[in-house]
């Protein structure tokens, strides 16, 4: 892995990072007076997997919470290893140890996501800034919503005589295993290759509600959804280059569901993608790269295994 793609990553998912690390890291600092040597260092190592995990797998955020607690049993469990032990009775240890903590994980993977839609339901409201070193004029066709748009990530068709136009909006590739079944809802529509790989397309309508040089406000909405999105971008020329703000308010989520998109500063990595795009630089954004999981990979060692559901 590049390190610029290692930096940005932990930059991006610095909330995630504090979140599933700082209880690891605290839980190591109450056990460090009674541990020491490579027994030390090994909890160190364990302490540290969510932030390795984040890194590896930057859009599995609820797995890499998984991660945590299953860190978090190991330490309990590791405390109870005299360290005057043995190496030879440590190591048996240290290999159940590993067991017990994998086991965890794997329940704990398939408990996370149920809590997922649980609670009530409210609007989200979400904000980032960049810069570019494109014109304000160059930037706002790239990034920016209108009929006949298309590269990528997006394909916009032509308007009606409401002024409404469809858009095809491509969805972070996942990688999956073969046979995977996914419900992404009635508005996405799902393509999939023979390794597994599932490339979803999300349809919804758009009108351009204002537009003018430094800004435009955008409606999205979909016959299936209670109640619209709605975008704005507000540009400002700077030298060098051009400083964009986008928020987006949308349909109602789940505090865990808002949780997880603010850990993970979606919008930002959103336009992080979109500005890599305008500009034709290196792919840094989380969203530029396929979705994977830690269970899947683990699972690819087990051709006998059905895919997840």
């Amino acid at each position: 892995m590049a390190i610029e793609l290692l930096i940005y990553r932990i930059f991006r998912l610095r909330r995630l990072a504090l979140a599933a690390v700082l209880p690891t890291l605290a839980y190591l600092a109450y056990l460090w007076p009674h541990v020491g040597g490579a027994h030390g260092y090994l909890f160190a190592t364990i302490a540290l997997l969510p932030l390795l995990h984040l890194v590896v797998y930057p859009s599995a955020w609820t797995e890499t919470f998984a991660v945590t607690g299953a860190a978090l049993f190991m330490l309990w469990l590791g405390s109870m290893i005299d360290p005057a032990m043995s190496l030879e009775f440590r190591v048996v240890r240290y290999g159940l140890l590993a067991l017990a903590g994998s086991l965890f994980f794997l329940v704990l993977v398939g408990l996370f996501p149920s809590f997922l839609f649980l609670g009530p339901e409210r609007s989200y409201d979400l904000r980032a800034r960049m810069a570019s070193r494109l014109p304000m004029a160059e930037l706002k066709a790239a990034i920016t919503y209108y009929p006949g748009r298309e590269d990528e990530f997006v394909t916009c068709g032509a308007a009606g005589a409401d002024g409404v136009f469809p858009v095809e909006l491509q969805m972070q590739e996942i990688d999956a295993l073969p046979e995977t079944t996914f419900d992404f809802g009635p508005d996405v529509v799902t393509e999939f290759a023979d390794s597994g790989a599932v490339q979803p397309d999300y349809d919804l309508l758009c009108k351009i509600d204002r537009d003018r040089a430094d800004g435009v406000d955008l409606v999205f909405f979909t016959p299936h959804e209670r109640e619209p999105s709605v975008a704005s971008y507000r540009f400002r020329e700077v030298k060098g280059g051009t400083i964009v703000d986008y928020a987006e308010s949308g349909t109602a989520l789940t505090p865990l569901l808002r949780l997880g998109m603010f850990l993970q500063d979606f919008m930002g990595d959103f336009l992080q993608s979109q500005i890599e795009l305008a500009e034709g630089r290196t792919r840094l954004a989380n969203r530029s790269f396929p979705v994977r999981q830690l269970i899947v990979d683990v699972a690819r060692l087990f051709p006998v295994m059905d895919g997840p559901t």
